[in-house]
């Protein structure tokens, strides 16, 4: 090789090397972007997965009876599980997330006073009470609330008759009220702090320690179980969705809580 291709071919080297190992010491939040360039976005989820959820957990949920979905994201480094994440599933009583969302909406724009709103608010999340919801729903108008989620890229939370939900729009929806972008920071807040006095404990917080808070809405409806939650824990932040359809709804909830009990220990300990 000649001197005058040599001086071409150096320098071409040396950067590669150079973004190599950017590239090797940056973390990326997304599956977009420069990582997407590097490393596929296959490859990368595999690699989330395997950071995520051990081969022996993965082929625990390859096992599952049914039709689920679900969603698991590390909320400090945006790591990602995804297993079905776009099918939708009737949503139960997870389409008054969409609702309460909605309400804070139309306080924040004064459209509503909150004092009017809150014991239904109370009743529909924490207690899942579907009179309070239709109420809410019917007071905000049905048309209304699925316009406010298709703008806000929430569009797979489909409230026609009867309502769907994926698991990833509800991890969107829970990640946009843990990072404040729900509404606004100040309702944001206010609707974690109504998920957390969830009522109906017996899947994701059944097996987590005391202290854990976890801010999540359940779903069931004759063979749907479903969670959605923010897990607050020691070390770690995270989402975890599971929406499942199965022949033996009786046995999914326990599922349920050894799945997140797992997930729970293999993201305090990384």
């Amino acid at each position: 090789m000649t001197a005058p291709h040599l001086k071409i071919l150096i320098p071409s080297l040396l950067l590669l090397i150079i973004i190599a190992a950017l590239a090797a010491q940056v973390k990326f939040p997304k599956e977009t972007g420069f990582d997407q360039f590097f490393f596929g976005s296959k490859n990368l989820a595999r690699l989330f997965a395997q950071e995520l959820l051990n081969q022996q957990t993965q082929q625990e949920i390859a096992k599952l009876p049914g039709h689920w979905g679900i969603a698991i994201r590390d909320l400090k480094t945006g790591k990602t599980y995804l297993k079905n994440a776009t099918d939708q599933f009737t949503a139960a009583s997870l389409y008054k997330l969409a609702v309460m969302w909605a309400a804070f909406e139309a306080i924040d724009k004064q459209q509503v006073k909150k004092d009017d709103l809150e014991p239904q608010l109370t009743s529909m999340i924490t207690y899942s009470d579907n009179d309070s919801a239709v109420y809410l729903a019917e007071k905000l108008g049905w048309g209304n609330i699925q316009s406010l989620m298709d703008q806000e890229g929430l569009g797979a939370i489909d409230l026609a008759d009867p309502p769907k939900i994926s698991a990833q729009s509800a991890l969107t929806l829970l990640e946009r009220i843990y990072r404040g972008s729900a509404v606004s920071p100040t309702a944001s807040q206010e609707m974690k702090e109504l998920l957390f006095a969830q009522t109906i404990n017996d899947r994701i917080p059944k097996y987590l320690p005391e202290g854990v808070k976890v801010a999540h809405k359940t779903g069931e409806l004759d063979n749907l179980r479903h969670d959605a939650g923010i897990v607050l824990g020691k070390n770690s932040h995270y989402i975890f969705v599971f929406l499942s359809e199965t022949p033996v709804p009786e046995e999914t909830s326990e599922q349920i809580a050894q799945l997140s009990k797992k997930i729970y220990a293999a993201l305090e300990n990384q």
